[in-house]
């Protein structure tokens, strides 16, 4: 009897449960159209990407990539025997014996070799010049970089440095504490993060640079993270960010990109470039490459972290650019009213037809465009 009775029962219960929640979705799809178009494009979204391209193919080889661009060339040898260090000409074999002997405008020759040490930058105005091939591997300082530079305005070069990590996933080469940061021929790679700086690093300029294999933490970490200031990169290699991590974050209130090389290539990277707090930004000359495996959509995010600068401005112009992503792309993603971007004059590979097509030289695909297929990239001028 108890189980004849329950039976009714239920089914009423679940009648009304479907009932009421049709109703409710139904008022939602009414009154907020808008999100509910939001919604759901980002679940299809999701749902295609997630059931298309979980991972790159297995049979991808990680030299094919690191081949399709010229290698990083360490500085030419000098005057530092190997495995040592001079300081104004004093010889030393202790990186942290260096650090703490540094007084203002001294100059570091780093010899050849592999260093197992991090390093504490205080002093100001200091140049470091790696000379012969200078590695900085698997040793952090204070638990945050290879080099914790808290002095101002330091000159960085020829330097190498992989395999940073630490307990917080956000292991760097270089941790900027002080202000005006010059590197100019590094090769950061294989790390938790290339770069990551506080929120008043003055100017940062990156230059003959590679950054490589940089993300940790489901996109906690990334490449480079600038926290404000202004960057200027020029005529460097940004590629296969990974675990979701972006290729570029900046908060810097000005982000000046030209002659460089920013790419996913296979990697399951999130955007090429985060500017979540607007400023300017102007990428000129430059090659931009969405690839196959990106977990975002978004080529570019602007603002998505609400304005935070009185000047707003977005400027691509002469780039190439290779919008691949199996399960779609937006070139940048902005608020409403936010910014108008001035997109103009771009060689554009892209499936689908925007807005931006009369400005433009866009192609269906690389063949139409005269390009040899994925992953080739494109050499700058």
């Amino acid at each position: 009897m108890k189980h004849n009775l329950f039976r009714p029962i239920l089914i009423t219960y679940l009648v009304i449960v479907g009932i009421t929640a049709h109703f409710a979705a139904l008022t939602i799809v009414l009154l907020a159209p808008e999100k509910t178009h939001a919604i759901i494009t980002k679940t299809i979204d999701y749902l295609k990407h997630r059931l298309a391209i979980v991972s790159p193919p297995a049979t991808v080889n990680p030299e094919t990539y690191s081949n399709l661009l010229p290698p990083y060339r360490p500085g030419p040898k000098g005057e530092a025997p190997a495995n040592t260090i001079l300081v104004n000409g004093r010889p030393f074999h202790s990186l942290k014996k260096v650090a703490a002997a540094l007084k203002d405008g001294d100059e570091i020759r780093i010899g050849p070799g592999i260093y197992h040490e991090a390093m504490i930058l205080r002093a100001d105005n200091i140049t470091m010049i790696g000379e012969g091939p200078v590695i900085f591997e698997n040793a952090t300082a204070q638990g945050k970089a290879a080099l914790v530079i808290q002095g101002d305005w330091t000159r960085i070069y020829n330097i190498e440095c992989r395999h940073i990590k630490v307990r917080d996933k956000n292991g760097a080469c270089i941790r900027l504490e002080g202000k005006n940061l010059l590197l100019d021929n590094v090769y950061f790679h294989d790390s938790e993060q290339g770069m990551l700086t506080g929120g008043t690093p003055g100017l940062v300029t990156i230059r003959n640079s590679r950054f490589e294999n940089l993300g940790a933490n489901s996109g906690q970490a990334h490449g480079i993270y600038i926290g404000g200031g202004e960057l200027v990169i020029q005529n460097s290699l940004f590629i296969r960010a990974r675990n979701e991590g972006h290729e570029i974050k900046s908060r810097a209130k000005k982000t000046y990109i030209s002659k460089s090389v920013i790419a996913s290539l296979d990697a399951q990277d999130s955007r090429l470039l985060d500017i979540p707090n607007g400023g300017d930004l102007t990428i000129i000359d430059s090659v931009l490459a969405q690839g196959p495996y990106s977990v975002n959509r978004d080529v570019i995010g602007y603002g998505l972290e609400g304005i935070k600068h009185t000047s707003n401005t977005v400027i691509l112009q002469d780039n190439i650019i290779l919008l691949e992503r199996h399960a779609g792309n937006t070139l940048v993603h902005h608020k409403e009213g936010v910014v108008t971007p001035n997109i103009r004059n771009n060689i554009i590979v892209s499936q689908k037809p925007s807005s931006i097509d009369k400005w433009n030289s866009v192609f269906n695909s690389r063949e139409a465009a005269g390009m040899p297929p994925f992953p080739f990239l494109p050499k700058l001028k």
